[in-house]
């Protein structure tokens, strides 16, 4: 008796030892060896305050029309948001895209173009003396010809501190900053634009963050703002998320980038993106399609289970024989008996019993 208590004590032991080790094992896996992505922080942020210098507004005018001969006028605030006086010229520029972020480059006047439009606009007044933390109002008016041809043109009105100003303040060159002035001439446009790329990053992911970057072309004389979505479906086509693109102005000739995202925690497997774009102007619209995909495979889970699963196979018979002892109901244990009673195949007499040839328990 005290043999068969011994051994099961032994194997109760040995479970609980095997399931200690799998979960100190999956538990150090978890925390230890997978990387914690999850909890990187960005570092480098930038302060978005200005000690010195001017803001202008609004940073772009995008809706204007107008027909040929017509004259159209609007206003703009300057701001100096530095501690001391400022004397601003105000000045007009044309300018062309530079990238596909948006970006732009200031050209002369004299430097034009079939979109130029700073030949045609005049400023009042053309210079401020604006106080500290103060504003003051600049009126813009825009003169169309009556030849002007149907399409956008496109100039900035800059307000200009020179670099003698700003080194009081210790910052030795000039400030310009511009308002972007986008003009459509009503008529007989060309409306087009062609999606030149869209794709994901990454392609493949453990869970985290996907990016859909569509850059689309104006192929037209217009600018137009696209809108449109993103449907994503999974390997059995059904959708799972649907997102909208940003609605960004594209100036003819121009390529503009423009990126959704979103969190693909609790997905796995192959998944497809699909891109629709509508575009419109002047009543004339057009429709861009594209599609691609991208992989998502929580891979450290995997592994975990894997893993799990690994040591649960190499302890599997320590566990079955100690679940075993401990769950059945094992005749071997009763005390009591009478005369000529067979236990384990062994013959015995009298009141008490022995377990059989010294073989013990069977499991």
């Amino acid at each position: 008796m005290k043999k068969l208590c011994f051994r099961k004590l032994r194997l109760e032991k040995l479970v609980f030892r095997s399931l200690f080790a799998v979960i100190l094992f999956s538990t150090l896996f978890f925390y230890v060896v997978v990387p914690e992505s999850s909890h990187a922080q960005t570092s480098g942020q930038t302060s978005a305050k200005q000690t010195l210098g001017i803001i202008i507004s609004p940073p772009v005018f995008s809706n204007l029309t107008a027909n040929p001969g017509s004259t159209i006028s609007n206003v703009i605030k300057v701001y100096n948001t530095s501690p001391y006086p400022l004397n601003t010229a105000i000045l007009v520029d044309n300018y062309t895209p530079v990238g596909d972020r948006g970006q732009v480059q200031l050209q002369s006047p004299a430097l034009s173009n079939q979109y130029s439009l700073a030949s045609w606009i005049t400023v009042s007044p053309s210079n401020l003396s604006i106080a500290p933390d103060s504003y003051q109002y600049v009126r813009f008016t825009i003169n169309v010809p009556l030849d002007a041809q149907p399409g956008s043109r496109f100039a900035s009105v800059v307000a200009s501190v020179s670099a003698s100003q700003n080194s009081r303040s210790g910052s030795g060159v000039g400030t310009e900053i511009g308002s972007l002035i986008l003009l459509t001439i009503s008529g007989n446009v060309t409306v087009d634009a062609t999606l030149t790329n869209f794709y994901t990053n990454p392609v493949f992911t453990q869970g985290g963050i996907v990016n859909f970057i569509q850059k689309i072309q104006n192929t037209g004389n217009v600018t137009l703002r696209p809108t449109g979505k993103i449907v994503i479906s999974n390997m059995f086509g059904n959708t799972v998320k649907t997102i909208s693109i940003q609605s960004l102005d594209v100036i003819p000739s121009a390529v503009r980038l423009s990126q959704e995202q979103i969190n693909t925690k609790g997905y796995i497997g192959l998944y497809t993106a699909s891109l629709f774009v509508n575009y419109n102007s002047e009543g004339k619209s057009g429709t861009l399609v594209g599609k691609t995909s991208f992989w998502v495979i929580p891979i450290y889970e995997i592994l975990l289970i894997i893993a799990i699963i690994i040591l649960l196979i190499l302890f599997r018979r320590n566990i079955l024989r100690a679940l075993k002892a401990l769950f059945s109901n094992d005749t071997g244990t009763r005390s009591t008996g009478t005369k000529g009673t067979r236990t384990s195949g062994t013959h015995t007499s009298g009141t008490g019993f022995r377990i059989g040839s010294g073989t013990g328990l069977r499991s």
